[in-house]
């Protein structure tokens, strides 16, 4: 079930977890939310998000993350675009006590279709025919 929060659509709760838009993201890093990243590092390497301050979580460790965190802070959990990991991760993070953490609606798909910063490092570009088969393009 969809509940939407304001007529822009930038913020809606979708099955209990809080979802903001690319633009509402950005809009919150630019004071002072901070993005937790999960995408893989051989995705991350080749593309990232562009703002103030970022967490890199790829899947192992985020037990240890739990504790370092201020509980008062804004996160925005951002992955890939399917949303399914980062929002089971935004509803952990709720259940530890987190007072404002949101999904990242579209995930990096979205958030570069939108326009937002980001930045690039072609020597990591990924190719291959398939999920399978991806590698660096290029050696540095």
């Amino acid at each position: 079930m969809v509940k939407n929060d304001n007529k822009n659509k930038e913020s809606f709760t979708v099955d209990s977890i809080p979802n903001v838009s690319p633009a509402k993201a950005d809009e919150m890093c630019r004071i002072g939310a901070v993005i937790i990243d999960i995408r893989g590092n051989y995705i991350t390497a080749y593309k990232k998000f562009d703002v103030p301050e970022m967490i890199y979580l790829p899947e192992a460790g985020k037990g240890i993350l739990f504790d370092k965190l201020n509980k008062e802070r804004p996160y925005i959990v951002a992955e890939t675009s399917t949303s399914i990991k980062s929002r089971k991760l935004v509803g952990e993070l709720i259940d530890k006590g987190f007072q404002s953490v949101y999904n990242l609606a579209g995930g990096f798909v979205e958030w570069e279709r939108d326009g937002f910063p980001v930045t690039e490092n072609k020597k990591a570009r990924l190719t291959g025919s398939c999920m399978c088969q991806l590698r660096p393009r290029e050696k540095e």
